[in-house]
């Protein structure tokens, strides 16, 4: 029975040494901000030049944020366009397989795509390009294939025919 008692009085003296390390480091991190924001103040209203050694290296590293920022904005910036690139590629496409599905053509100048047998753009009154005829496409890859083929030579799929 006493090993118990001791047992339960180790797990309460570990619980309340647990909680008091949680709340320590909780006061430690309210400290470290207050220090941040003092050192600002004081950093604002004296300037760098009354901290030595530390002003410097806060100027070397406010430097660094600046050129990350700086990067990290052009980064996003750059991928904005490969994304409004990469959405436009994917819209044409989409348009291209109806064409090819429907058998309407795509005015060249416009982007419209325009009914079966339409000679003259619906949107901007162009005339149309003659398309060279295409070549058949394998039914499993998408694969073009020359006419009288019997496998798709991409993926040895069975052609029709």
């Amino acid at each position: 029975m006493a090993k118990n008692i001791t047992r339960a009085a180790g797990k309460q003296e570990k619980a309340i040494i647990a909680a008091a390390q949680e709340r320590l480091a909780d006061y430690r991190r309210q400290q470290n901000v207050l220090y941040a924001q003092i050192g600002k103040l004081a950093v604002e209203r004296d300037g760098m030049a009354g901290f030595g050694t530390a002003g410097q290296q806060l100027s070397v590293v406010q430097g660094g944020i600046r050129r990350e920022q700086s990067a990290m904005e052009q980064a996003k910036a750059r991928l904005e366009e490969i994304e409004r690139q990469e959405a436009e590629r994917r819209r044409q496409e989409a348009k291209q397989t109806r064409a090819a599905r429907t058998g309407g053509r795509i005015c060249t100048v416009c982007g419209n795509l325009n009914a079966k047998g339409s000679n003259f753009c619906q949107a901007c009154g162009r005339k149309l390009e003659v398309e060279p005829p295409q070549k058949p496409r394998c039914p499993a890859c998408g694969a073009e294939y020359t006419p009288g083929n019997r496998f798709c030579g991409a993926c040895g799929h069975a052609l029709e025919g």
